[in-house]
């Protein structure tokens, strides 16, 4: 093999071990074109999502998928006409709550940025626990974001892992 070649060869290696290393150190990013928001979630290594499977019936379902390693992601985009960005992201983070009635002393509320929060909790049904992530958003233009994240059958060590976890999720809306 001539020295350029082998150069070439290496230099290509490394920009997309650059690459893959850039995407993995990212984490899981979701970008909706309408309405506009993009979610970053480092955490979590990206998979590949597509459409919700409940979309047909109902539209505001809109993307769906699940990892090889458990754990399984939904966006859902409801509309509140006139609310705020912050009234979305309140009203969905109190739906989460009401919905599930998890043990209020283990609920973690974290900021996403400007107007967006991360409802972290365990949810118990025994003899399962699932972990559950919900980052809750809106746009001030009517529109909310509801991203789901669970994992069920999680190692002592993943659950803490992800109960340390979601720190610097970040939600930016237009």
């Amino acid at each position: 093999m001539t020295r350029t070649l082998y150069a070439t060869r290496l230099l290509a290696a490394g920009a997309f071990l650059a690459m893959t290393s850039a995407a993995v150190a990212q984490g899981m990013v979701i970008r909706l074109s309408e309405p506009k928001f993009t979610v970053t979630i480092p955490d979590l290594q990206p998979f590949e999502l597509g459409p919700h499977p409940n979309a047909g019936q109902q539209p505001t379902a809109r993307l769906f998928g699940s990892s090889k390693d458990g754990v399984s992601l939904s966006v859902l985009t409801p509309t509140a006409e006139g609310a705020s960005a912050q009234q979305c992201a309140s009203w969905l983070a109190g739906s989460v709550i009401s919905r599930f009635g998890p043990n209020l002393a283990a609920v973690q509320l974290l900021p996403a940025g400007e107007n967006a929060w991360v409802v972290l909790f365990p949810f118990v049904v025994p003899p399962i626990e699932q972990l559950k992530a919900y980052v809750v958003a809106g746009n001030g233009k009517g529109r909310c974001l509801e991203v789901h994240v669970s994992r069920i059958g999680a190692t002592e060590q993943q659950r803490q892992q992800w109960l340390a976890g979601f720190r610097n999720v970040r939600v930016e809306a237009d």
